[in-house]
């Protein structure tokens, strides 16, 4: 009986290591999805990966060898083969944070892939002592523990071809006639965004939840195609791109779920073929989303503040001519003008998407360097008035971010 049980094993592991090699070299079909549990649905391939993706795969390691401990603990409490197991699984749990800290600042440059080619053999070792113990162990473990364990295999598996890749360039200038096509795409973006929100309002058996939202990646949409119809530099797009990419891909969880009519479902799919688009033309990595988007977002101290700004430096411009009568245009320093407006338009942006603090207290840095040029004690006479009413409302917006009342890293 002991000889069957392990031939058993044997044969269970077999299949399972053929299954996932041939997922990884034929199947067409497996992409890796934007959300946790979508990427085991099928084997992983390299193809939907980039370098830059390595450091969400060490997190992944992490959080199934963090998942398989508990498991494995509850279910060897009271058996010797207990504790060599656990030592096993905390020396993956290690390996992982470690292999995450070394690639995860610059995992698509030079550097930072060879700080992780450095770092993955301690994690490569310490999986394979990991399989061993699971292969001696009698039973091999609970459906949830195995099951922990074959989903850590999938994603170390296609760490080593990722370190192998030649990291891709940094996102780089854009041609005129692509930005073109960027501006347009944007627009699209926005109007997509429009329809899809008016076919959940329209149906009133939707929860308020995922109007919210959809309220919110609209905001989002049309502020992206704001920054890219503002003539900002290609730095500040894809600053502006990235929040929201990651409340699109955050909002897919919620999409997935068969309530939704086909209706609304088609129009989510057209959405995020749109964003995912926009992210392949600046390159920006494919996220996983390890949540739900929050629910908790007040916008309404920093946001109105930013936006009576904003529709103070159109006006200044010309971008808004019921507000630019009232400016003396000759005396617009247009240059500077459009720096601020581009830095608060990124500002309201990382705002509404609930980007960190870190990042929040960096667009404000780039706003107060932005408005040197533009403060009343800089413009000229004719200037002034506007300049100050300009300048009380870039306090009100900082005051708001940099002590909101009842609210946490900066979101």
């Amino acid at each position: 009986m002991p000889g069957s049980r392990r031939q058993l094993r044997h044969a269970l592991g077999l299949v399972a290591w053929l299954s996932l090699g041939l997922g990884l070299s034929g199947a067409a079909r497996a992409q890796v999805g934007p959300t946790y549990s979508g990427l085991f649905d099928d084997p992983p391939r390299t193809d939907r990966l980039a370098p830059a993706d390595l450091a969400n795969l060490g997190r992944l390691v992490v959080l199934e060898a963090t998942s398989m401990y508990d498991h494995a603990r509850s279910e060897f409490l009271n058996s010797p083969a207990g504790p060599p197991l656990l030592a096993e699984i905390q020396e993956v749990w290690r390996a992982g944070d470690d292999f995450t800290a070394a690639i995860a600042f610059s995992p698509d440059r030079p550097s930072g892939l060879e700080a992780g080619r450095l770092a993955y053999p301690a994690l490569e070792q310490a999986y394979a002592r990991l399989r061993d113990r699971m292969d001696n162990t009698p039973g091999g473990g609970s459906s949830r523990s195995r099951r922990n364990f074959l989903q850590m295999t999938r994603v170390i598996a296609v760490i080593p071809p990722l370190l192998a890749s030649s990291p891709e360039p940094q996102p780089v200038a854009v041609a005129a006639t692509d930005r073109a096509r960027v501006d347009e795409t944007a627009r699209v973006l926005a109007q997509e965004t429009r329809s899809l929100l008016a076919a959940l309002e329209a149906d009133a058996t939707t929860p308020e939840g995922p109007k919210r939202d959809v309220r919110r990646l609209g905001e989002l949409a049309e502020g992206f195609a704001r920054i890219a119809a503002a003539g900002a530099d290609d730095s500040t797009v894809v600053a502006g791109l990235r929040p929201l990419a990651d409340v699109a891909g955050s909002l897919d969880l919620e999409f997935q779920r068969p309530a939704f009519a086909a209706g609304v479902r088609e129009r989510w799919r057209r959405v995020r073929r749109t964003v995912d688009s926009l992210a392949a033309r600046f390159r920006l990595p494919r996220q996983i989303v390890l949540a739900r988007p929050r629910q908790d977002v007040p916008l309404e101290g920093a946001v109105a503040p930013i936006d009576e700004a904003i529709r103070r430096l159109e006006g200044w411009i010309g971008n808004d001519p019921a507000a630019s009568r009232a400016v003396p245009v000759a005396e617009v320093p247009r240059d500077a003008a459009g720096r601020l407006l581009a830095r608060l338009l990124l500002l309201r942006q990382d705002v509404i998407g609930g980007q960190p603090a870190a990042v929040i207290g960096s667009d404000l840095d780039g706003v107060e360097t932005a408005r040197v040029p533009l403060r009343p004690d800089v413009v000229g006479r004719g200037l002034r008035p506007e300049a100050v009413a300009l300048d009380q409302s870039l306090g009100r917006a900082a005051a708001a971010l940099r002590t909101p009342p009842g609210r946490k890293d900066a979101r």
